[in-house]
């Protein structure tokens, strides 16, 4: 009897033993695990399907490595996402550029390719020194206002072009209706006050028309004053300094008596010069 109880505690020991002794379940294997991988906080309002979005990895992934029983996320719990990524920011569209504007400087006048049909002969022409004077000159033929100006102004250029000049000698020139068209461009000094002395520095400003007979119509008055306030001041131009042709040349009636009283009336009453400033009549270029 003895020896049974004995056997049978033996054998129940053994079973106790065994038991402490095995080793325990594997858990089961987590799709990504060992693949490095990020930290993320729940915030409210995270959903397995916007993390997986978010980092590239599937909603099972996430489930099965942090060993979730529900897919309803708890604000402040953190998640471990094997293979994570974060993704980059969607790149930010650069800004629309603001739609060209004209050039403050051009925008008022029409520009010399509206109109040439030839080009400036730059071999002819000598570069513009500041300008620091204006001259007014009518062109001296009713003619010239019987055509537009775009149609006009290359036949005045060839005329010009004949006797050796770099292009037509004008720097601007108005037409009838007041419009302003670019002549000689202004990086080159004009062809129109006789002699190189009288045309350095000196902007040259003809009216289509000749006012020794007719006289200045109000609109087109108006448009040479604007255009003499404007270029006096982008330059600082005293009035003084602005001059009808025959100011600077005794021999010419340019740019006739009508247009001489309309310079009178906007330079304030400023007489004349006493004197011509240079008396010449060398080929102006």
């Amino acid at each position: 009897m003895r020896s049974s109880l004995i056997a049978v505690a033996a054998m129940l020991l053994v079973a106790i033993i065994g038991c402490r002794g095995s080793p325990t379940a594997a858990p089961p294997y987590a799709p990504g695990a060992g693949l490095p991988g990020i930290s993320h906080v729940v915030a409210a309002g995270d959903t397995l399907t916007n993390l997986s979005a978010r980092y590239g990895v599937s909603v099972e992934v996430i489930a099965a490595a942090n060993r979730l029983r529900s897919h309803v996320l708890v604000p402040g719990a953190i998640l471990n996402i094997p293979g994570g990524r974060v993704a980059p920011p969607p790149p930010v569209a650069a800004p629309a550029p603001p739609p060209q504007q004209p050039a403050a400087s051009t925008a008022w006048f029409k520009p010399r390719s509206a109109w040439a049909t030839a080009r400036v002969i730059t071999s002819l022409a000598k570069p513009m020194e500041r300008p620091y004077r204006i001259t007014v000159h009518h062109s001296g033929s009713r003619d010239d206002l019987n055509e537009p100006a775009d149609r006009r102004l290359p036949k005045i250029e060839r005329v010009h072009q004949a006797q050796q000049w770099a292009c037509i000698g004008y720097h601007f020139i108005l037409d009838g209706s007041g419009q302003v068209w670019e002549g000689r461009p202004l990086v080159w000094q004009g062809a129109h006050a006789h002699g190189d002395e009288n045309n350095r520095g000196n902007i040259g400003v003809c009216v289509l028309g000749d006012y020794e007979v007719a006289r200045v119509p109000p609109a087109l008055s108006a448009a040479l004053h604007q255009l003499l306030d404007r270029l006096c001041s982008e330059y600082s131009i005293d009035k003084s300094q602005v001059h009808g042709h025959r100011d600077l040349w005794s021999s010419t009636d340019c740019p006739g008596r009508f247009l001489s009283r309309d310079l009178r009336a906007w330079s304030g009453g400023l007489p004349a010069p006493a004197s011509p400033l240079v008396q010449t009549r060398a080929l102006e270029r």
